[in-house]
């Protein structure tokens, strides 16, 4: 091993589980670019260590990596290294709902991508962005920045991008008490096994087809997409920011799809476990965590405990300027005609 891996292993100090294996992988690739030189190399694995620290939960060792990304890439005054350490700062700080942050990083890293013709990166930062917004207290109808994708896909867009799109599309129209498009849902369907979709992007289209299967009155298919997706985060537990806003979706249809019955309540426990594992690292995620408590305690009869799980997933919202998750939840009992009972007085439309 080299200087310059062992002085970054000495820095981070410990290691555990999964995280090793990235994490040591980031520092044999740090090693090499030491020996070659590569700025691109020492960018990408400076990068990829502050994203690794991050799920780690080691936040200062996470900004530090992300700031020398930052340094390296400017110091080599290369537009390509300079715009993925934008990109990646955009995903560092959007986990922590540090939107002015995140966004501003974003527009850099689009810019960036646009005038170098790279149109892989420049779908998956302005995906990003959306995401950013979906996540985001009072976005507009849509992202501002969700036409330009679509207007910009094509047969070479990848199947993450046609995913993240769909499910951003999906989502919002629920989240406006809207029935969902169906050729929209039909298409996400179609996407769920594409073999080049990661497991956290298909964690979030199952959760999404789900609740959307529900609302378009296919409670059969929500029951066996709420099957899948909860499998699939158990086996592959989430680690991505973006997913905090399909779990919302997942935990709703969880809990609608056999409502009042013991089968929807254990449905709901694993919800609420995997929630909570996103949430230990990312503050994005802790409205979803208080939130799928909420949905787990009302289900249970536990109506004190329910409201005050509301309330914190509401104050937890308002904290980090995100969407309430209390909306999706009301959209969706007011198109299924389920009266909210344990709804917060406060908080009834």
């Amino acid at each position: 091993m080299s200087a310059l891996a062992r002085k970054h292993l000495a820095e981070i100090a410990y290691f555990d589980g999964e995280t090793d294996l990235v994490l040591l992988h980031t520092l044999q690739s740090l090693n090499e670019a030491e020996r070659t030189g590569s700025v691109a190399e020492t960018v990408a694995g400076f990068a990829a260590l502050s994203i690794g620290l991050e799920t780690a939960g080691l936040r200062r060792f996470a900004d530090g990596y992300s700031r020398r990304a930052r340094a390296a890439a400017a110091a080599g005054d290369n537009p390509p290294d300079i715009a993925f350490a934008a990109l990646v700062a955009l995903v560092l700080h959007a986990g922590r709902a540090d939107w002015s942050v995140a966004r501003t990083a974003g527009v850099e890293a689009a810019d960036l991508y646009k005038d170098l013709g790279a149109d892989g990166r420049w779908q998956q930062t302005m995906a990003t962005l959306v995401h950013a917004d979906l996540a985001r207290e009072g976005p507009p109808r849509s992202s501002p920045f969700h036409a330009e994708l679509d207007a910009a896909a094509d047969i070479r867009t990848s199947a993450q991008i046609r995913v993240w799109s769909l499910w951003a599309h999906l989502l919002t129209a629920m989240r406006g008490a809207e029935r969902p498009d169906t050729d929209q849902l039909n298409a996400l369907i179609a996407l769920l096994d594409h073999p080049k979709l990661n497991e956290a992007d298909r964690l979030g289209a199952l959760s999404i087809a789900a609740l959307a299967q529900l609302r378009c009155s296919d409670r059969e298919g929500a029951r066996a997409t709420v099957a899948r997706a909860l499998d699939l985060a158990e086996r592959r537990p989430p680690a991505a920011w973006h997913v905090a806003s399909a779990l919302d979706a997942l935990t709703v249809a969880a809990a609608l799809t056999d409502p009042g019955t013991p089968v929807a309540i254990q449905r709901l426990q694993r919800a609420r476990t995997i929630a909570a594992r996103l949430a230990r690292t990312l503050p994005v995620a802790r409205p979803t965590l208080h939130f799928a408590k909420a949905m787990h305690d009302s289900a249970q009869g536990k109506a004190g405990r329910a409201r005050l799980q509301f309330a914190r997933s509401r104050a937890v919202s308002l904290q980090n300027a995100q969407t309430r998750s209390a909306d999706l939840l009301h959209a969706t009992l007011s198109a299924l005609e389920i009266s909210p009972e344990l709804w917060p007085d406060e908080q009834k439309r």
